[in-house]
């Protein structure tokens, strides 16, 4: 085989295209990274930050893989985004009608009906919250025809990897140097999506969701500690300004917070107790408020729209909002595709076929609902208007497949050919014409002029 390179120019090393790359067992890529959600401040929030924008993104990238463990919303929100992508419809377009190229094409096609395909779309959606992700291929050539196929695409945790201190762009993987080793051809498919312009460590969604995460933290925790105690009254013990003791003055206090939970208490003699109702505009709804303003942040930030995840309302403005959400969808379809004909569709057709000019292109499209009553009354009234139409077509866009030869057809009478069309001999004949009686007078003048 001749030595192939990849999109780079750099060349590819066949006999460890079968040979795990990122090695979990490797001490030095398991970064030592402490939880960060759960001591999250403001602070420490703004530290990790500024952190990633310098490269150091390992603080960055634990906090987007807890906050999609810890948020609802988010996690909600973008499993949405996620899926969308996972669910549009797979199609392969040849390079051109030439035979061979039609012959790649296919092989491409039986690729994308593979199970880990599907899997390896799971894993590329990754990069959407944490600004990239990293799937390795392992290939092998073990089937009957003797090709290259990807046995397997290992999802990698990104924090094995780091980017590179000149560029920031590039990444490599961890080993026991400070650069790291970069990434072999043909071994990795690499999904940066543009969400935004600019640096990889500052596009993911993870990055403004952290805000909104941080503020519902310090929300929650008063939400619920209010709630423990709404409804009870506060407990104000009366001692005497002389002659009590610090421990009498302990004492009280433990009886007045039994008294809070066990609705009993024993007080000396000489000490008043005074319960106070709570009252003023406060409560609950304060906090739940604020906490369902964030979700809606949280829901604006990942599917551009609140509509379909947090409220209702009118049909038209649902189907506005679903618009949205169907240009985020279109924007991630392409975003993947073009990672897929890069660092899939290429490296296979090259082992296989080798090297071409043009290669089969792997498209996502999102399959959108149609009002096929509508289109099949359009259709029948501009062909009784003389318009010619194809019948491929309408099928296409009814989901309708060309019916075999010799199939049972259905049809708005009976009698028809083997394609429906009427037959010769299912032509109605023509009515009988009656005789037309002539008056009678008429009759009467006929034989006088006769006779």
């Amino acid at each position: 085989m001749p030595q192939l390179y990849d999109h780079r120019g750099a060349p590819i090393n066949t006999s460890s295209l079968s040979r795990e790359h990122a090695d979990p067992e490797d001490d030095w890529l398991r970064p030592v990274t402490d939880s960060v959600a759960s001591t999250l401040t403001p602070e420490r929030l703004a530290a990790l930050m500024l952190a990633a924008d310098e490269g150091d993104v390992d603080a960055y990238l634990t906090l987007a893989e807890e906050m999609e463990e810890r948020e609802p919303q988010y996690r909600s929100t973008l499993s949405q985004r996620k899926f969308a992508v996972c669910s549009s419809q797979v199609v392969v377009e040849a390079a051109s009608d030439d035979p061979e190229d039609v012959r790649r094409a296919d092989a491409v096609r039986e690729l994308t009906r593979q199970d880990a395909f599907g899997v390896l779309l799971l894993h590329m959606q990754d990069a959407i919250g944490k600004c990239y992700s990293i799937t390795e291929i392992l290939w092998d050539t073990d089937g009957p025809d003797g090709l290259w196929w990807p046995r397997d695409y290992r999802w990698r945790d990104p924090r094995w990897y780091r980017l590179d201190a000149r560029t920031l762009c590039a990444l490599r993987l961890r080993d026991a140097s400070t650069d790291g080793v970069p990434l072999p051809p043909a071994k990795y498919v690499v999904h940066n999506p543009q969400l935004k312009s600019g640096l990889p460590a500052r596009g993911g969604l993870a990055r403004i969701v952290s805000i909104a995460y941080a503020a519902k933290r310090f929300s929650a925790p008063h939400l619920v500690r209010f709630l423990e105690v709404m409804g009870i009254p506060a407990r104000v013990g009366k001692y005497p300004r002389e002659g009590y003791s610090a421990s009498d003055k302990r004492e009280l206090l433990r009886n007045l917070r039994r008294l809070g939970s066990d609705a009993t208490a024993i007080v000396p003699e000489g000490v008043t107790v005074d319960l106070l109702e709570a009252k003023g505009r406060g409560g609950p709804a304060e906090f739940v408020t604020a906490l369902n303003w964030w979700d809606q942040q949280i829901s604006k930030a990942v599917v551009g729209q609140t509509m379909t995840t947090d409220s209702g309302s009118s049909k038209s403005q649902s189907e506005t909002h679903y618009a949205v959400r169907l240009d985020f969808t279109q924007h991630d379809n392409r975003q993947t595709s073009a990672t897929l004909n890069r660092d899939l569709v290429r490296p296979f057709i090259d082992l296989n076929f080798g090297p071409r000019e043009r290669y089969p292109r792997i498209l996502l499209h999102v399959e959108q609902a149609e009002d096929t009553v509508a289109f099949a009354t359009a259709v029948s009234q501009l062909v009784d208007r003389g318009l010619r139409v194809d019948q491929r077509e309408v099928r296409r866009r009814l989901g309708l497949s060309e019916p075999e030869e010799g199939a049972e057809l259905l049809s708005s009478g009976v009698g028809r050919g083997p394609h429906g069309a009427a037959t010769a001999d299912d032509e109605e004949p023509e009515p009988p014409t009656d005789p037309v009686e002539e008056p009678e007078d008429e009759r009467e003048e006929d034989e006088d002029e006769a006779a």
